[in-house]
């Protein structure tokens, strides 16, 4: 991901942690995803920063997911993402967060 690149969503400059982390539309879907503890990301924080945050959270029941939702939340943002940069089909960041739980179910 070149850092010279604006969010579709919000025109901010798009890094890994914004596009994950920080963008507002990531920071609704990670709202929707009912973890046992908020992770606080601060604007500077590095990527590897933030995934170390992020290993250690799990999800509350009765989500029946007992593993880290972090990769599979992380792939529907980007999924999302290239849907509206490559589609212009745009997901709320509920059925992203939705899609994401599900495939950490399976």
């Amino acid at each position: 991901m070149s850092s010279d690149l604006k969010c579709v969503r919000c025109q901010e400059r798009e890094t890994k942690t914004h596009l994950f982390f920080n963008c507002s539309f990531a920071k609704e879907v990670w709202s929707v995803v009912p973890l046992a503890q908020t992770v606080h990301i601060a604007a500077e924080d590095s990527f590897t920063n933030v995934i170390t945050k992020f290993r250690k959270m799990i999800c509350l029941p009765p989500t029946e997911i007992s593993g880290n939702v972090l990769p599979w939340i992380c792939r529907e943002i980007w999924t999302s993402r290239n849907a509206l940069v490559f589609e212009n089909k745009n997901s709320s960041s509920k059925e992203t967060a939705t899609k994401g739980l599900a495939s950490a179910k399976e």
